[in-house]
């Protein structure tokens, strides 16, 4: 006759339970990093009004995403302040007024950025690579962390991509009554990708309280003060742009192996 001692087994029953949810969480963690590693999604901001991509037109796109950033927060980030001042400031470090957070930070090389794997996560303004560092970490990203990088100003071309490499992303999905796709007797469903993106009608930044009418386009000379706070940004946009157009490539000559 055996002499069960409760206190054991219930002992060894938390054991495995325990065995069983730390298991599960590693498995859990296993497949999310495969998930990621094989499905990651991002659409990059790249501004990009034409297919002819030349080192001028990128430093062009490059200064138009600033300038549209100015526009759209002249009160709220930059207090209606000229941003060739804001430049300034922020170079003699005299930038208390504009409080804390991302606003100044996207002014100068905010993509290059964004991109970076390594980074001070604690202070994002710490520099612990060199520029050419960066600029090698940010493409790396765009070439091996991402399915799909996307340029916002070639939208259809961007949702063409989508669609093709997530094809429940598609604009439109041929289904049934009951939902179901693949079938001969089907119905098209519209899910239209929107595009908004505008200036506020009233920055609330002219003479009381009007609208400061800012141009579409800033002028040389703010130009020319974007592009030196943004080398890094124009570096890395290039390299995105030839690496959407290798996407595009892909999708032609895999569209073109299944015909055959």
């Amino acid at each position: 006759m055996y002499h069960v001692c409760w206190s054991q087994v219930q002992r060894q029953f938390e054991y495995i339970v325990l065995y069983c949810i730390v298991y599960c969480i590693i498995l859990f963690v296993q497949i999310t990093n495969l998930i990621f590693q094989f499905f990651p999604l991002s659409l990059i901001t790249i501004y990009s009004n034409n297919h002819t991509q030349t080192n001028k037109q990128t430093h062009k796109q490059t200064v138009d995403r600033v300038w549209s950033m100015f526009r759209f927060q002249t009160k709220g980030c930059f207090k209606c302040t000229n941003l060739t001042q804001v430049y300034a400031d922020m170079d003699s470090g005299n930038t208390t007024q504009y409080g804390t957070g991302i606003c100044l930070s996207q002014l100068s090389n905010h993509i290059t950025r964004n991109l970076q794997k390594n980074i001070n996560v604690q202070d994002l303004d710490t520099i612990i690579l060199s520029d050419e560092e960066r600029v090698a970490d940010a493409i790396d990203s765009i070439r091996n962390s991402f399915t799909v990088v996307g340029v916002i100003e070639r939208l259809q071309e961007t949702v063409e991509l989508m669609s093709y490499s997530f094809p429940w992303l598609s604009e439109k999905i041929e289904m049934d009554g009951d939902g179901n796709t693949g079938n001969t007797n089907t119905n098209t469903r519209q899910c239209p990708f929107p595009h908004s993106n505008g200036s506020p009608k009233n920055n609330r930044c002219g003479e009381n309280g009007g609208h400061w009418d800012l141009p579409n386009k800033p002028d040389d000379e703010t130009r020319r003060v974007i592009e030196e706070h943004n080398l890094l940004d124009i570096k890395v946009y290039e390299a995105a742009l030839q690496h959407f157009e290798l996407q595009k490539l892909a999708m032609v000559l895999n569209d073109s192996e299944d015909i055959e």
